[in-house]
């Protein structure tokens, strides 16, 4: 049995409207089409929806088991047209991102495949360990050290970013003790300020290191570079940040004891924003073609 969805369309009109002319008016049909469309489906399901009246026509038992279902048949057509709609739509809008500065660098460093993909995209990088509150708007998409436990929001597994132990080449060759075990008790050493403690390298900072090596305190990642490569002292960094670095040799392998997990966040709502997902998938596809040196899954 083959059926129309513009009959059942001109159905669900005559049923809600009870004449074919107000049905017609609704559909920006004739009367006469209106009619036959009843008759024409009537006959395919072999039943008689209608009764005509002097007043109208009437739905019949049939008729009326029948309403239901073609409503929600017709729901989901909707649905089906907007959804098509939004898909063939290029997506287009802001996306503001909450991450930490070294993710924020890796994200400039890629900024223009996603430019080149979707040119009505505008991005807004929001960086700090001040608290984003994905439910409540802070931002569309955050990477983060930790997996949310709220039901309200989606997150994906990036990978565990590793670190290891940098200094400037000029710091090494001043102090060989920089290449061995020794270097925790005997060399400077450059660590976030307290205010950062919600890092998992800054927690790593104060059970590996004395106090009293650390000599240069630092509250931005470019300010942590900078003192590395001045020659201020050592410093545990992402490898990926490292390895991008100039002036820097790497000491350490990485560091077993210093992994940080890395959660792509999102509310589930905001999956359905055609910029925000192809914002998404861009982060995850950046994650996913770096080295596992750098990152592991």
């Amino acid at each position: 049995m083959k059926i129309d969805w513009n009959d059942i369309e001109v159905f669900l009109a005559v049923a809600r409207d009870g004449t074919l002319s107000a049905a017609g008016r609704q559909l920006n049909l004739s009367q006469p089409t209106v009619g036959r469309r009843i008759q024409q489906l009537e006959e395919r399901l072999s039943l008689t929806l209608f009764v005509r009246t002097p007043y109208g026509y009437k739905l019949t038992d049939n008729g009326v088991s029948l309403v239901e279902i073609a409503e929600e048949i017709r729901e989901k057509i909707d649905r089906f047209k907007g959804c098509a709609k939004m898909l063939n739509e290029q997506p287009s809008g802001a996306v503001n991102i909450a991450c930490g500065e070294s993710f924020a660098q890796l994200l400039m460093d890629n900024m223009e495949n996603l430019i080149f993909q979707y040119p009505d995209i505008s991005i807004q990088i929001q960086t700090g360990t001040r608290f984003v509150n994905i439910e409540k708007g802070d931002a569309d998409v955050a990477i983060r050290s930790q997996k949310p436990t709220s039901p309200n929001l989606y997150a994906r597994f990036l990978g565990n970013c590793r670190y290891a132990v940098y200094a400037s080449s000029t710091y090494a060759s001043q102090n060989p003790e920089s290449k061995t075990e020794r270097r925790k008790e005997d060399c400077r050493w450059i660590s976030y300020h307290d205010d950062k403690s919600v890092l998992p390298v800054t927690r790593w900072m104060k059970q590996q290191v004395s106090p009293e090596q650390v000599k240069l305190y630092c509250s931005t990642l470019m300010a942590l570079l900078q003192g590395v490569k001045s020659g201020q002292g050592l410093a545990a960094l992402p490898i990926f940040v490292g390895k991008q670095t100039q002036g820097l040799i790497q000491l350490t392998p990485a560091l077993t004891d210093l992994n940080q997990e890395t959660w792509l966040v999102l509310s589930r709502n905001a999956g359905r924003v055609q910029a925000i997902k192809a914002v998404s998938a861009w982060i995850g596809g950046i994650f996913d073609q770096l080295d596992d040196e750098f990152f592991q899954i």
